[in-house]
Order: structure tokens, then C-alpha cells, then sequence
């Protein structure tokens, strides 16, 4: 009622949500209570644990037509050997099999995932097998920190720490392959037309700032919009549908649809 265009659900695990409740309740079952009838607005779940990722979830995510086709899950890395040492479970092949699922209930999903990179342990093997991953699973978005030392916590007290150097190298590796991935779906939807967002004023007179449904507020890009001159362009907090007309390694660039 006060105009709300977009609900982003969010927690250290999202998924976990409902474990600590009575009845069973799961996050898809949240989804499905939220009763958003003819609402016009978006419904984003973020921090997914691949574990949580239930086909209960993925129908509730498709049935929900205000839900977006967006899987924001954090996956750390993909050889067993490190994920183990984190104290987690999966690997690449358990992945790619989510990742399967995922765009067979919900084609056109975007997905976006975290990486840490030298972490202690991590051989160039191993390192080498994260990149044949990402070259495999072709994520959307993709988010990857530097491993550092923190006292105190499990990881600070393990032996075969990469040198500072050594994992700021492979940071850049993995972020050079992602640039071209993500240019390269970005480039995808260049003649196609997407529904829009509009938030703010761009850099250049006459530009608009929006996101798709493949954009989260604050971590993954823009679509760029240059109005007609003389429309007045569109508003915040208006839904619009925009043409796109090319790509940027974050970024798309389009113009309103009925120009």
C-alpha cells in the first residue's frame, strides 16, 4: 500500500528459515503464507545454503508469479578437500546437478554464488578445479574474496596457508574467467526486452538506473536507461519494460520499450 516495488527475504541462511518453528514450516511454506495476491512487486530470496534448496522450494519460487528467478547461494568453493576443511559438504559434480535443477523448475534463472581463494590448503589442483567449475556452471553473478587469517576461528589454526600473494593472483584468475562469462550472458539479452525497475538517475543527463530480475540491490549491476529526450523518462520506483541494446561485463544498457 505505501508502494513497496521490491522484498528481499535475507538471513545468514535463508534457507534454514522454519527449523526452529513448530509444524513444519519451511521456507517455501513461507513464501506460499506471504499471500501477495495481485501485488506488483518482486520477491527475492538471498543467502541460500545449497543444501536448502529443496524441489519444495523451487516450485514455490515458480508458482509465485511476484517471485523472481533469482538463486543468490553461496557456495565457498568446489573442491571437496577445501569445502570439507570449511566444514562443508557438496562438491563441483553435487553442484552442478543444483545448478541443473535450479534452471529446469525456473528456466531463465539467474544465479549468483560467493568464492573464497587461498584458502589454507588450496593447492594449484585445487585451485584449478574451482576455475573448470566456473567455466562449467556458468553463473550470472559471481562474488570471490581473498582468504585472511582470522584469530580465533578454525581456519586461523590450519597448516598450508597460501602466500598473500599467491591467493591475490588467483583471486584475479578467477575474476578475469567470471568477466567473460558474465559478458558473455550479458550479451544474451541484447534484442530482448525485460521488465525493469527503476531506482535512480544515472550518471548522464536523461539516464536512468534501474535492475532486472537477475540484479540484487547493492551487490550486482545496473540496466542502464536512456529515455526519449523530451518524455521526462521514467520514474523511480516505476516498473518499466526496456529493450536492451547492449552489454557491459555488469551492466546492461537499453531504452524504454515503446520508444
Amino acid at each position: 500500500a505505501e508502494g513497496v516495488r521490491e522484498i528481499c527475504l535475507i538471513a545468514q541462511d535463508t534457507s534454514a528459515w522454519g527449523r526452529d518453528l513448530a509444524g513444519g514450516m519451511t521456507l517455501a511454506g513461507l513464501i506460499d503464507a506471504l499471500q501477495v495476491g495481485d501485488w506488483d512487486g518482486w520477491l527475492r530470496l538471498q543467502y541460500l545454503h545449497p543444501g536448502g534448496v529443496t524441489d519444495e522450494l523451487l516450485r514455490a519460487v515458480a508458482g509465485t508469479p511476484q517471485a523472481v528467478a533469482y538463486f543468490d547461494i553461496p557456495l565457498q568453493h568446489a573442491a571437496p578437500d577445501i569445502l570439507r576443511s570449511m566444514g562443508r559438504r557438496g562438491d563441483s559434480d553435487e553442484y552442478l546437478r543444483l545448478l541443473e535443477r535450479i534452471r529446469q523448475a525456473c528456466p531463465g534463472a539467474a544465479v549468483r554464488t560467493t568464492f573464497i581463494v587461498g584458502y589454507p590448503g588450496e593447492t594449484r589442483e585445487r585451485f584449478e578445479r574451482l576455475l573448470r567449475f566456473v567455466g562449467r556452471a556458468q553463473f550470472d553473478r559471481l562474488s570471490a574474496f581473498r582468504y585472511w587469517d582470522e584469530p580465533g576461528t578454525r581456519a586461523h589454526r590450519l597448516a598450508d596457508k597460501v602466500p598473500a600473494d599467491e591467493a591475490q593472483d588467483r583471486l584475479d584468475e578467477l575474476m578475469d574467467l567470471q568477466a567473460g562469462i558474465s559478458l558473455a550472458i550479458g550479451e544474451r539479452f541484447v534484442g530482448t526486452t525485460m521488465r525493469v525497475l527503476v531506482e535512480e538517475a544515472g550518471e548522464k543527463p536523461g539516464e536512468m538506473l534501474g535492475r532486472s530480475y537477475r540484479d540484487a540491490p547493492d551487490v550486482d549491476g545496473s540496466v542502464i536507461v536512456t529515455p526519449c529526450p523530451g518524455n521526462g523518462g521514467p520514474r523511480p520506483g516505476q516498473f518499466i519494460d526496456v529493450t536492451i541494446m547492449g552489454a557491459h561485463e555488469h551492466d546492461l544498457r537499453g531504452m524504454p520499450h515503446d520508444r
